[in-house]
């Protein structure tokens, strides 16, 4: 029986069932696929596959490979229909999206697979990925080709309405429009969003869409001065960060702040009506972090969580997030095909050249993508990259694809209710390396929601509990300090809420210890 979960050895024989079923290569894996679906849904659901992390890591990675195969090969069908920019974006923000985010998933949970089950279960999941990829998106560059590029991106602005009501407004690098799905699920219960797309200014990179996504941002120019790819709005250069903030601050007036998401939990929002919050994390993250782990990238939007979280408790009512550009992910058993670099370019790029073209490229002049300037770009079709000397990368941008350039845009009421108050007690001095904490809920709110806390010790940090006005009092106990430590005269103990990492309080306690 498929549904049988009475004893762990009973998952075991299920899975040497499935590798003697699937070739060592994964070649009759098509062959397969019902049967695999069939018994990876039972299985996974059931007690020991919830208990045991290696079971958990196989069904879902099984489970996974499954769709990504049978989604891959549904889309490439259907886009092979599709004639119209509109078209292909309908279907990618209300379908495809899924494709990228199981891909990540995916990456994240074949690290726990052995070199067989690998090239059996996940490498026809990528060889149908990477075809999506390629195909789909280059009948997507036939559509532009057809209609052209009309960007969208500085609409953005238009969605905004400042009133009475407090606004946040999120602008996060590389935001991909499955993450920004992701980041919606993650803060449901606190901000009521819509998700909408946006067409990006092309190329797909930080200085530009950045620069795009300013308020009265009409008029972007791009041009190559000094050696340099040189971005200007209304004829004024925007070089980088400090440029755009203070742009920002221009537009925003007295009552805005504009910070950085790292800065928000420390920042005074108590007269604050206007709120930008810049967010870098998941760009640095792709970008900088060799052998980038996929599971990461899901962290760092689930900060950018956290800070929505954060302002929609501090009171700000309407929030919005808004990305420059998206990207695309190319894991392990997922290659780009490689497209020759044009010589004499001005800048060359994974994803885009400037001055050059070449073959198996969409040539377009500046003008033809709504940017101002007589430059000339090329971008290669499908999931392609130009040769450029070095690793090859796994965090691409820069390039025309639906990955890359059809952006999100979260627009979104708090719908948060006021959570429990709490306090803590903390026994003074501390005599021992096991602490004991009560954390106390304040009731003055009978509706009020409940709050996940913790306590962090220095570098440590105690289970997660939660305290609401049915459980008002929790007692934590936990090690803040190894057998061979030399302990302080002092200790920093705080109390945080979970969700929104906002420190609640904060003590600083003497600390007498017999070493």
């Amino acid at each position: 029986m498929v549904n049988a979960e009475t004893f762990r050895f009973i998952d075991d024989l299920w899975v040497q069932e499935l590798r003697m079923a699937v070739h060592s290569d994964g070649s009759n894996f098509v062959e397969k696929v019902e049967n695999l679906e069939r018994i990876t849904k039972t299985r996974k659901r059931l007690f020991w596959s919830q208990h045991d992390e290696g079971l958990k890591n196989f069904w879902e990675a099984v489970d996974l490979a499954v769709k990504i195969w049978r989604k891959s090969q549904d889309a490439i069908k259907v886009s092979e229909k599709l004639q119209r920019v509109e078209e292909f974006t309908k279907h990618y923000t209300d379908d495809w999206w899924q494709l990228d985010y199981w891909a990540l998933k995916l990456a994240s949970v074949q690290t726990s697979l052995d070199g067989e089950d690998k090239n059996r279960f996940v490498k026809p999941a990528w060889v149908a990925y990477r075809r999506f990829l390629d195909s789909v998106n280059r009948a997507f560059v036939n559509a532009v080709k057809r209609e052209g590029w009309q960007p969208t991106q500085w609409n953005f602005w238009q969605s905004i309405r400042f009133g009475q009501e407090r606004v946040a407004i999120f602008i996060v690098d590389a935001l991909r429009f499955d993450l920004a799905k992701y980041l919606q699920e993650c803060v449901g219960n606190v901000v009521n969003f819509e998700t909408r797309s946006l067409k990006a200014v092309l190329p797909s990179i930080t200085e530009i869409g950045m620069a795009a996504l300013l308020p009265n941002a009409e008029g972007l120019s791009v041009a190559w001065e000094s050696d340099r790819l040189v971005v200007k709005v209304q004829g004024q250069k925007i070089a980088g960060r400090s440029e755009r903030k203070n742009w920002f601050g221009r537009f925003i007036g007295r009552d805005g702040k504009i910070v950085d998401l790292d800065e928000l939990r420390t920042t005074d929002l108590s007269d604050t009506r206007i709120l930008v919050v810049f967010s870098r994390e998941l760009d640095e993250f792709g970008t900088f972090v060799s052998d980038i782990h996929p599971r990461g990238l899901l962290e760092m939007v689930s900060r950018i969580a956290q800070g929505v979280r954060f302002v929609a408790e501090k009171g700000f009512q309407k929030v919005f997030v808004v990305a420059d550009h998206g990207f695309l992910f190319a894991p392990e058993g997922c290659e780009p095909s490689i497209v020759q670099a044009p010589s004499g370019a001005l800048v060359t790029k994974g994803r885009f050249v400037v001055g050059g073209q070449t073959e198996g490229c969409w040539i377009a002049q500046a003008n033809e993508i709504g940017l101002q300037g007589n430059l000339l770009f090329a971008f290669p079709e499908g999931f392609s990259v130009f040769a450029l000397q070095g690793e090859r990368e796994t965090f691409l941008h820069g390039g025309l694809s639906l990955q890359e350039s059809i952006i999100p845009m979260l627009c979104g009421q708090a719908v948060l209710m006021p959570k429990v108050s709490v306090r803590m007690q903390v026994q003074e001095p501390i005599s021992s390396r096991i602490v004991r904490v009560i954390v106390e809920a304040q009731v003055d709110n009978l509706f009020a929601e409940p709050r996940k806390v913790k306590v962090r010790m220095g570098n440590r940090e105690s289970d997660v509990v939660e305290v609401s006005s049915q459980q008002q009092r929790v007692e934590l106990s936990f090690v803040w300090l190894d057998e061979f430590e030399t302990p302080p005269d002092s200790v920093t103990v705080q109390l945080l809420d979970d969700e929104t990492g906002q420190v609640l309080e904060e003590k600083q306690v003497s600390v007498q210890l017999l070493v």
